[in-house]
């Protein structure tokens, strides 16, 4: 099993655009063959947000971050957050 760590910084009191972006994009992580647990999470304050997903391969979770990553990006470039890009980390889950 793999653990998918996406971040991004919207800056603060962007709660809103979070669940508008986490709305779009949960459902479709969620459709993924080999998804088998999403989370979001924030901090209104710091405008630091993401979305933490538990994959059973790491091709599987490679396989969705190809068609998310750019849906992301443009979420992203839509909210004015361009200049902040998103990270993305694979950890095998221990």
């Amino acid at each position: 099993m793999f653990y998918r760590l996406v971040r991004f910084n919207l800056g603060s009191e962007k709660s809103d655009v979070a669940k508008s972006i986490f709305a779009s994009l949960i459902p479709q992580i969620k459709s993924q063959s080999g998804c088998k647990d999403v989370i979001s999470f924030g901090d209104d304050a710091s405008g630091s947000y993401g979305i933490a997903v538990v994959w059973e391969s790491a091709e599987a979770s490679e396989a969705t971050r190809a068609i998310i990553g750019p849906q992301l990006s443009k979420h992203l470039a839509d909210a004015n957050a361009s200049e902040n890009p998103f990270s993305t980390e694979l950890f095998e889950i221990l």
